[in-house]
């Protein structure tokens, strides 16, 4: 097989039982999370807990490495500004420190899905913002209501752009590890 060039992507496959989860993951998650990438192991559902303790393990004796699960729900707790911001500390400081993420491939879903509703309704509320505030000076319900969607527009556009951020990190110097 020939070897990708440096910086292009490469796709290997191996048969179920070869070793993939117990050995060939922790040695490339060891040799590619130096401090300069984000690494991320995607596993099924199914093997989240499994693979995570594996890596906890290699990593908790000689070569230490701090390893966690990255999660991400469109309507879970971290589905806001803070949790977002969170989030991409959390990615950039395990980046810093050659940390190892193992994730599944809906939690990758969920946050690349929740940054398109967040643009969506960025887009579609565009309008909201270019309303002049005299058009409403004559009634205060309709000044709240307007008030209220720049609020929502204003949020979900910084929403987007920290989500933006997360992406960026992966794009940029991201590497997953897919052990599908």
């Amino acid at each position: 097989v020939q070897a990708a060039k440096s910086g292009e992507s490469s796709v290997r496959q191996m048969i179920m039982g070869s070793g993939k989860t117990t050995v060939i993951g922790p040695l490339l998650a060891l040799l590619l999370a130096d401090g300069r990438k984000t690494v991320v192991q995607v596993v099924p559902d199914a093997l989240l807990n499994m693979s995570n303790a594996v890596l906890r393990t290699a990593f908790s004796a000689l070569l230490v490495k701090t390893v966690s699960i990255l999660s991400f729900e469109r309507k879970g707790p971290e589905d806001n500004i803070k949790g977002a911001q969170a989030l991409l500390q959390r990615i950039q400081t395990a980046k810093l420190l050659g940390s190892i993420f193992v994730s599944t491939p809906g939690t990758l879903k969920s946050l690349l899905l929740k940054f398109v509703d967040l643009l969506t309704v960025s887009l579609n509320s565009k309008q909201v913002l270019m309303l002049p505030d005299a058009v409403f000076s004559k009634s205060s319900k309709a000044a709240k209501v307007v008030i209220s969607a720049r609020r929502a527009v204003l949020e979900a556009e910084e929403h987007a752009e920290i989500l933006s951020e997360i992406l960026r990190e992966w794009s940029k110097d991201g590497i997953a590890l897919m052990d599908e």
